[in-house]
């Protein structure tokens, strides 16, 4: 007969030997995040070609960098990919970067698109509610997954939207419950604070027909026009410190019409996909640019807005996805469908969601690898963000 310690110590030897194998795997699942920030900072230090040094530089310089672009960019000074088809608010932001070197420029803004990711990541997991261990391994996976680290590699401003809007997402839904007039007042302050973030959100403004509308019936049309304070504020240092003509509509329409003319097919969006199949077509490209605004700021209508709802914000994000041009740094914005697939993994629907984010998270660039077409790509992924809607917008038809 055993003693009962021994019997213990034998009993306990299969629990520990699980928790071996898990911190085991933990352990190794956070060597490849370290391998993939390292890559993605490396990335970020040789290349970031689609930051946007360049026009912040002309424009610290008092030019206007939109203008330099369409003219030309005669003289170089726009270098890489770091094509200004942002709206002027970003390049009063990033100013700071602008005044360094670009050397320096590079390191401190891939440290900051880093700092952006972990940001994004640990404060959606508060908000709705993440376990330990759920944060754990979805940080990891976040921080592997390719538009993550081609956001940092690339130096883009992808990270920064995301961390806007989830930023303002978390000022209300973790605001103060309770009633009174102290509270009350809170609750407007987070709700002000908020809408400032929503529209540092718009900088990327093929985003805003469906944060927008999306803002507009969670939390009013005060709460909108408040969001647009910023790009408003932007256009007027901009244009002041240019030297521009704030109320002209050429002045005003820069930023779009440089998109215009530079920006290429995305990885999953209807607008890309019409473009590729009706080629040089330039009726069927403007009826289609309309088309697909509109849809973007009108599939978030087939949802009921619940200011706290995960499966709300989730399909806002796919939505902000789906019909206008992305490409694929911006499938950063899955971050919410993500989260919800971790939560609720446990069955049908989570299983789904998670297997349909592997495919531009990781699955996308394996094919391109192997050689799959572009318009192939195009074809899965409008199909993926499709079926992450329907499958969100069945999840809260049952509630």
């Amino acid at each position: 007969m055993n003693a009962p310690g021994k019997k213990n110590a034998v009993q306990s030897m299969p629990l520990l030997g699980r928790r071996g194998v898990i911190y085991a795997g933990l352990a190794l699942l956070f060597v490849a995040v370290f391998l993939s920030i390292v890559q993605g900072l490396l990335n970020a230090f040789e290349f970031s070609h689609d930051f946007q040094w360049s026009p912040a530089r002309v424009f610290l310089l008092r030019e206007n960098p939109y203008q330099l672009y369409l003219d030309g960019n005669i003289d170089r000074r726009i270098i890489h990919s770091q094509i200004p088809n942002y709206a002027q608010l970003l390049y009063v932001l990033i100013l700071p970067y602008a005044a360094m070197p670009y050397a320096a420029a590079k390191v401190a803004w891939g440290l900051t698109n880093i700092a952006l990711a972990v940001a994004s990541f640990s404060v959606s997991a508060g908000t709705f509610g993440l376990s330990r261990r759920q944060h754990l391994l979805g940080i990891a996976v976040f921080l592997m997954a390719t538009p993550t680290r081609n956001a940092i590699g690339n130096g883009q401003q992808s990270l920064f939207v995301l961390a806007a809007f989830i930023f303002s997402i978390s000022l209300v839904v973790n605001g103060p419950s309770a009633d009174g007039a102290g509270l009350q007042i809170d609750r407007q302050r987070r709700k002000m604070l908020s809408a400032i973030c929503a529209g540092l959100a718009y900088v990327k403004y093929s985003f805003a027909p469906s944060l927008g509308v999306a803002y507009l019936r969670t939390f009013g049309c005060r709460y909108l026009l408040l969001s647009f304070s910023p790009i408003v504020l932007g256009i007027v240092i901009f244009g002041v410190w240019t030297g521009s003509n704030l109320a002209s509509l050429d002045f005003l329409s820069q930023p779009v019409r440089v998109a215009a003319e530079a920006v290429p097919f995305g990885a999953g969006d209807l607008l890309s996909l019409i473009q590729a199949f009706f080629p040089g077509d330039i009726r069927v490209e403007y009826a289609a640019k309309v088309l697909c605004v509109l849809l973007a700021g009108g599939v978030p209508f087939l949802m009921k807005p619940l200011a706290k709802s995960l499966e709300w914000w989730s399909f806002v994000s796919v939505a902000s996805l789906s019909f206008v041009t992305h490409l694929g740094y911006d499938y950063v914005f899955y971050l919410l469908p993500f989260l919800w697939a971790i939560k609720h993994l446990h069955g049908l629907r989570g299983k789904a969601i998670a297997a349909l984010v592997a495919y531009p998270w990781f699955a996308a660039r394996a094919l391109a690898l192997m050689g799959v077409s572009t318009t192939v790509l195009l074809i899965l992924g409008f199909a993926v963000n499709v079926l992450i809607l329907y499958v969100l917008r069945c999840s809260t038809a049952r509630h």
